[in-house]
């Protein structure tokens, strides 16, 4: 049964990266220069670019202009796509598995999805930084960025990337693959997906544990020590799996675009607001955890009594 349940976690992990590509604010690191010309061409002023808004416009507007009302349309049809690209672990049974599938499409519905991260939101709101970081949202080079991330997370895009990736990274330039490498490590974006899968896998875990007979439980110290591990071993696979993101999202712009961008992701309403959305994502997981959980449970352990 332990077998069952670490493939299960290992299938909802690994469909869940290709939807984890937010970056987050880890100001730890930070290698690259600062452009003058950057900070004076997107400078942000929000007094001069919003009209006063309510709460729930602004909040709207956030949602809009940050791609996120559109990834979490796309989030279904990715989801699809991967799970039928990914065979079923031994000692599952095909029928169960295509069930479990068929729930999974279920906890990502747009308008669920959307009310946990306006929620979020909400509880969150400074009525000073929400129209800063929508003014952000809104420069030319927030949103020439944004296109390009949107355009990368579609099931047509995520196939191509995984097609061509060795071919990708052998042609980038030796500098743009520096700069993905330190937009990785100043943004966090590695670690924040992998947070967010140990966020997910760790509910699944302690929720089939709970249900297991007394004498197959383990402890929380061995619960510990397994999701320690399997951050560990998930880490290199999954920065590998974020910069080939990096590099086939962002081919078509030159490096001192990408350098502005870093600069602006970098600026102080830019790491504000980055912080933000990986409180909103981290919220996310845990409801999704908490859903797939009991979702798994159905699916793998009641179908086998």
């Amino acid at each position: 049964m332990s077998k069952r349940l670490s493939s299960g976690i290992f299938i909802a992990t690994v469909m869940l990266a290709g939807c984890a590509q937010t970056p987050t604010e880890n100001s730890s690191s930070h290698a690259h220069h600062t452009s003058s010309q950057a900070k004076a061409s997107y400078a942000l002023d929000a007094k001069g670019t919003t009209e006063p808004l309510s709460q729930k416009e602004i909040v709207d507007q956030i949602m809009l202009e940050s791609g996120l009302d559109e990834m979490i349309e796309q989030m279904p049809a990715m989801i699809t796509s991967m799970s039928a690209n990914q065979p079923p672990p031994p000692m599952i049974k095909i029928e169960n598995y295509e069930k479990f599938n068929a729930n999974l499409i279920q906890i990502f519905e747009p308008v669920k999805t959307r009310k946990i991260f306006k929620d979020y939101l909400d509880e969150h709101y400074d009525a000073k930084r929400y129209p800063e970081f929508l003014a952000l949202l809104k420069t030319p080079l927030a949103q020439e960025m944004k296109a390009l991330d949107l355009a990368s997370q579609t099931p047509e895009a995520h196939q191509e990337m995984m097609e061509t990736g060795d071919l990708l990274m052998r042609e980038a330039s030796p500098e743009r693959l520096e700069l993905v490498r330190q937009f990785d490590e100043a943004t966090g974006a590695t670690e924040m997906m992998v947070d967010m899968q140990m966020i997910i896998a760790g509910a699944i875990q302690r929720n089939m544990n709970e249900i297991m007979p007394p004498e197959h439980r383990m402890a929380e110290a061995q619960l510990e020590e397994m999701l320690e591990q399997g951050r560990m071993q998930s880490m290199l696979p999954a920065r590998q799996y974020m910069q080939l993101s990096m590099v086939y999202s962002y081919r078509s712009v030159d490096d001192e675009k990408l350098n502005d961008y870093f600069d602006l992701h970098q600026s102080e309403i830019g790491l504000w607001g980055t912080e933000l959305a990986k409180g909103s994502i981290l919220k996310w997981a845990e409801s999704m955890g908490e859903e797939m959980a009991a979702v798994m449970e159905k699916t793998f352990l009641e179908t086998n009594q």
